[in-house]
Protein backbone atom coordinates (compact mmCIF):
# COMPACT_ATOMS: atom_id res chain seq x y z
CA UNK A 1 0.00 0.00 0.00
CA UNK A 2 2.93 2.35 0.72
CA UNK A 3 4.29 1.74 -2.75
CA UNK A 4 0.97 2.70 -4.35
CA UNK A 5 1.01 6.02 -2.44
CA UNK A 6 4.59 6.66 -3.59
CA UNK A 7 3.64 6.02 -7.23
CA UNK A 8 0.63 8.32 -6.98
CA UNK A 9 2.79 11.04 -5.40
CA UNK A 10 5.43 10.86 -8.13
CA UNK A 11 2.74 10.69 -10.83
CA UNK A 12 1.12 13.84 -9.47
CA UNK A 13 4.51 15.59 -9.59
CA UNK A 14 4.96 14.65 -13.24
CA UNK A 15 1.45 15.83 -14.14
CA UNK A 16 2.07 19.10 -12.31
CA UNK A 17 5.40 19.61 -14.11
CA UNK A 18 3.87 18.89 -17.53
CA UNK A 19 0.99 21.27 -16.79
CA UNK A 20 3.47 23.98 -15.78
CA UNK A 21 5.45 23.55 -19.00
CA UNK A 22 2.30 23.64 -21.13
CA UNK A 23 1.07 26.76 -19.35
CA UNK A 24 4.34 28.56 -20.11
CA UNK A 25 4.45 27.43 -23.75
CA UNK A 26 2.46 30.42 -24.94
CA UNK A 27 4.79 32.81 -23.08
CA UNK A 28 7.87 31.16 -24.59
CA UNK A 29 6.46 31.54 -28.10
CA UNK A 30 6.31 35.31 -27.70
CA UNK A 31 10.02 35.96 -28.28
CA UNK A 32 10.31 34.47 -31.80
CA UNK A 33 7.01 36.12 -32.72
CA UNK A 34 8.31 39.53 -31.63
CA UNK A 35 11.49 38.98 -33.63
CA UNK A 36 9.48 38.07 -36.73
CA UNK A 37 7.37 41.21 -36.37
CA UNK A 38 10.50 43.34 -36.03
CA UNK A 39 11.89 41.84 -39.23
CA UNK A 40 8.97 43.20 -41.27
CA UNK A 41 9.36 46.70 -39.85
CA UNK A 42 12.05 48.59 -41.83
CA UNK A 43 12.90 50.78 -38.84
CA UNK A 44 13.71 47.72 -36.70
CA UNK A 45 15.55 45.65 -39.30
CA UNK A 46 18.89 46.16 -37.54
CA UNK A 47 17.45 44.79 -34.32
CA UNK A 48 16.31 41.62 -36.11
CA UNK A 49 19.79 41.25 -37.66
CA UNK A 50 21.24 41.70 -34.19
CA UNK A 51 19.14 38.78 -32.93
CA UNK A 52 20.42 36.60 -35.77
CA UNK A 53 24.06 37.57 -35.22
CA UNK A 54 23.85 36.98 -31.47
CA UNK A 55 22.44 33.50 -32.07
CA UNK A 56 25.27 32.70 -34.51
CA UNK A 57 27.83 34.01 -32.03
CA UNK A 58 26.44 31.89 -29.20
CA UNK A 59 26.34 28.79 -31.41
CA UNK A 60 29.94 29.27 -32.50
CA UNK A 61 31.44 29.55 -29.01
CA UNK A 62 31.28 25.90 -27.79
CA UNK A 63 33.04 24.46 -30.89
CA UNK A 64 35.56 27.31 -30.86
CA UNK A 65 36.45 26.78 -27.19
CA UNK A 66 36.57 22.99 -27.55
CA UNK A 67 38.68 23.22 -30.71
CA UNK A 68 41.09 25.66 -29.07
CA UNK A 69 41.58 23.38 -26.08
CA UNK A 70 42.13 20.37 -28.36
CA UNK A 71 44.70 22.30 -30.42
CA UNK A 72 46.51 23.41 -27.25
CA UNK A 73 46.72 19.89 -25.85
CA UNK A 74 47.85 18.55 -29.24
CA UNK A 75 50.57 21.19 -29.34
CA UNK A 76 51.71 20.28 -25.81
CA UNK A 77 51.86 16.57 -26.70
CA UNK A 78 53.90 17.32 -29.82
CA UNK A 79 56.32 19.45 -27.78
CA UNK A 80 56.73 16.69 -25.21
CA UNK A 81 57.35 14.10 -27.93
CA UNK A 82 59.96 16.28 -29.64
CA UNK A 83 61.70 16.85 -26.30
CA UNK A 84 61.66 13.11 -25.67
CA UNK A 85 63.19 12.27 -29.05
CA UNK A 86 65.82 15.04 -28.64
CA UNK A 87 66.90 13.55 -25.33
CA UNK A 88 65.84 16.50 -23.21
CA UNK A 89 64.05 15.22 -20.14
CA UNK A 90 60.42 16.23 -19.94
CA UNK A 91 58.81 17.57 -16.80
CA UNK A 92 57.51 14.10 -15.96
CA UNK A 93 59.16 11.40 -13.88
CA UNK A 94 62.43 11.47 -15.89
CA UNK A 95 63.27 14.97 -14.65
CA UNK A 96 63.16 13.97 -10.99
CA UNK A 97 66.49 13.49 -9.21
CA UNK A 98 67.34 9.86 -8.71
CA UNK A 99 64.94 8.66 -11.40
CA UNK A 100 66.11 5.51 -13.13
CA UNK A 101 66.61 5.54 -16.85
CA UNK A 102 65.68 2.57 -19.00
CA UNK A 103 68.33 3.30 -21.64
CA UNK A 104 71.44 1.15 -21.44
CA UNK A 105 73.93 3.99 -22.16
CA UNK A 106 72.50 6.04 -19.27
CA UNK A 107 73.03 3.34 -16.69
CA UNK A 108 76.15 3.82 -14.61
CA UNK A 109 77.45 0.89 -12.55
CA UNK A 110 77.51 1.56 -8.84
CA UNK A 111 80.61 -0.53 -8.24
CA UNK A 112 83.76 0.60 -10.07
CA UNK A 113 85.07 -1.89 -12.59
CA UNK A 114 81.77 -3.61 -13.27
Amino acid sequence: MKQLGHIANSLSRYVLAIGFVLALASVAAACPTCKDQLGHDPASANLARGYAMSILFMLSMPPLIFGSLCAYFYWEVCKARSRQTAGTPALGGDALPGAHSSRAEDSVPLVPGH
